[in-house]
């Protein structure tokens, strides 16, 4: 039975000073019949069906209309309506005026926790930590990306959360603790993310000039994930042409362009997407990112002098702390990457010194070994074939 079970709306309840609630889990939702049940499922700890936390609280969106307020009651939640403002942050913030833990827990409604149940737990009674930021990791397992967020928090920091579009927070953080993994469980409900028209009148429309570089970042990456290739460049151009934020954030503008790239990509625009990675280096250039996406932009065209030249950049730069930076960037892809372009220019020894760095990186992995054989299997092809030419002009010349 969660804590929420026993105490009242008051403070102090039967258990005061023995069981007080120390964690509080906190989920927004609009419309999220498809994937609440198994997001709040995942709150309980593996195997016994008992809750992580001490009490749930749901923050209902009033323009809910399925199922997902009686989902969350079958849970034990607290249900909250709440009017929407179109401010992310003011409803997580209102969240936890809610909460009475003395932890706070967040999941969106869209996701579930893999991993770290045991650790959340652990973290919690000792309550010495400020909070511990996990990690999240898309729908699709194959994917390296992953990036970083504050998820789980001691109210004793009196911190905020920022931003209308997308909310970070402004406060004391914590330790980046990768055993705890949150997983997207994918998008199963399709909104749209404005009233329509053009994007810069919509953003004007909802935000008014509050709307600054993170919102525009976040924004630009909902809409590339919602294939929004359009609205997804019209908003990296607005957070462009913003000035840096202070303190300067180059790494997060550096990114917007990416997904100015990635998007003109998917609209088959090659050459708009090479210039917006470009714009990517000119914003920030010290981390491998986008020298990998110019690597492979021109691995699709089959440049390989220049992607090789791009891939072998990419492997000067440590590994950034960085929310949206790839694992696998740094320990595997760009060594392989850069083995197969030199592969194509019959470099095959050097192919194999940057294959044992990427193998060295990552053991084991079995990509890694069928590139050597494909190395190994072109390199035989082509000796043959020269030992078959040289014998044919030998033959035509005697």
């Amino acid at each position: 039975m969660a804590a929420v079970d026993v105490y009242d709306d008051c403070d102090i309840g039967p258990y005061h000073g023995q069981h007080p609630v120390r964690l509080s889990a906190c989920v927004i939702a609009w419309d999220e019949e498809p994937s609440l049940r198994a997001c709040l499922e995942s709150l309980n700890y593996p195997g016994t069906g008992a809750p992580l936390y001490d009490e749930l609280v749901v923050v209902l969106d009033d323009r809910t209309q399925d199922a997902t307020a009686a989902i969350a009651a079958s849970f034990g939640a607290r249900i909250v309506p709440r009017a929407w403002d179109d401010d992310f942050a003011a409803a997580r913030n209102f969240a936890e005026s809610q909460a009475r833990g003395e932890y706070v827990l967040w999941i969106d409604a869209d996701e579930r926790l893999e991993s770290g149940h045991d650790l959340i737990h652990q973290i919690v009674a000792a309550g010495e930590l400020d909070g511990v930021r996990p990690i999240c990791r898309p729908a699709d397992a194959s994917s390296g990306e992953q990036h970083i967020r504050q998820e789980l928090l001691h109210r004793r920091t009196m911190h905020t959360w920022r931003g209308k579009v997308h909310e970070w927070l402004e406060g004391p953080t914590g330790p980046v603790r990768t055993e705890i993994v949150y997983r997207e469980l994918g998008r199963v409900v399709d909104r749209p993310h404005g009233p329509g028209g053009d994007v810069y009148v919509s953003l004007r429309a909802n935000f008014g000039d509050g709307i600054g570089q993170r919102d525009c970042f976040y924004l630009a990456r909902e809409h590339l994930h919602d294939r929004h290739y359009h609205e997804c460049i019209a908003v990296v151009d607005l957070l462009l042409a913003q000035p840096p934020t202070d303190p300067p954030n180059p790494i997060e503008r550096s990114n917007a362009c990416l997904f100015k790239g990635m998007a003109y990509e998917q609209l088959g625009r090659t050459q708009e997407a090479r210039r917006a990675y470009i714009d990517a280096l000119t914003e920030w250039s010290q981390w491998a990112e986008p020298w990998m996406m110019l690597g492979n932009l021109l691995v699709r065209l089959e440049v390989w002098h220049e992607a090789a030249a791009h891939f072998h950049a990419a492997t000067y730069f440590p590994q950034v702390q960085y929310a949206f930076s790839s694992d696998d960037t740094y320990n595997r892809v760009r060594y392989q990457n850069l083995a197969i372009c030199l592969t194509k220019l019959r470099r095959y020894d050097e192919a194999r010194r940057w294959l044992d760095v990427a193998e060295a990186k990552s053991p084991g992995h079995a990509l890694l070994s069928t590139i050597r054989a494909a190395i190994d299997d072109e390199e035989r092809q082509r000796t043959a074939g020269e030992d078959a030419i040289r014998q044919a002009v030998e033959e035509a010349v005697a």
